[in-house]
């Protein structure tokens, strides 16, 4: 597992984000984050990705236009950080490591650029349908089973996620405009630390979601002797 020193916000503590759904408005272009487990997260991200990328990859056909845009905004905002170095062909990150760049595979490319999770989301008539991502640290779910599914089902085991807080979303991401995003953050409490922590169901509008994974242990007084705060910044641009 690899743990932050500190957290960049508790949201069971803040009312604004306990509040469900707890949209905040993003300011500027703050959809990426560089923090101090960059490099490890990076060569955990490397790793699942070059040797097992049908786990954390996928890409429908209808999302390869949004895919080719998605990889020249990030690389126009990365550009603009100079702990990074962009060449020709490839990109130097933040902790040495040499990446090649490869337009080809955009997702892929960019699953090793940053330490975001990356998610398009594409409105299919009533719903945002989940059409593309690259996904290193899921949160008890997995790639196969999502990818290509409504919002409506893949939330369908939050209890909370109730039909009127599903039109609620929907609303929400109807009105998002290029350049004025939203985030929001996930908590949960787990009795084991791996990352990530994938679970299977058995044990035209475009929005991109960024996800920034924090997290930290906490000892606790009873009932376990440690238990794990996951918690995930979400952008929707």
């Amino acid at each position: 597992m690899i743990f932050h020193e500190t957290m960049p916000y508790f949201p069971w503590m803040e009312p604004n984000l306990a509040r469900l759904p707890g949209v905040q408005p993003m300011q500027g272009a703050d959809f990426l984050r560089q923090d101090e487990v960059f490099a490890g997260q990076m060569a955990l991200r490397d790793s699942l990705i070059l040797q097992n990328p049908s786990a954390v990859h996928g890409l429908l056909d209808k999302a390869r236009f949004a895919a080719a845009e998605l990889y020249d905004i990030v690389l126009k905002e990365i550009s603009l950080n100079p702990a990074y170095h962009i060449g020709t062909n490839t990109v130097r990150r933040p902790d040495g490591v040499l990446v090649d760049l490869n337009p080809d595979a955009p997702l892929l490319t960019l699953g090793r650029l940053v330490q975001e999770d990356l998610c398009i989301l594409q409105n299919d008539t009533d719903e945002h349908v989940l059409t593309a991502a690259i996904l290193c640290f899921p949160a008890s779910w997995t790639l196969d089973q999502k990818l290509g599914r409504p919002m409506g089902r893949i939330h369908k085991p939050v209890h909370s996620y109730t039909p009127d807080m599903a039109a609620r979303v929907h609303r929400m991401m109807e009105v998002i405009r290029p350049g004025h995003g939203l985030w929001r953050m996930n908590f949960l409490t787990y009795a084991a630390c791996t990352t990530p922590a994938p679970r299977t169901r058995r044990a035209t509008k475009v929005i991109i979601l960024t996800s920034h994974l924090c997290a930290a242990s906490g000892k606790v007084s009873f009932a376990f002797p440690k238990l794990w705060q996951w918690c995930s910044q979400s952008t929707l641009t």
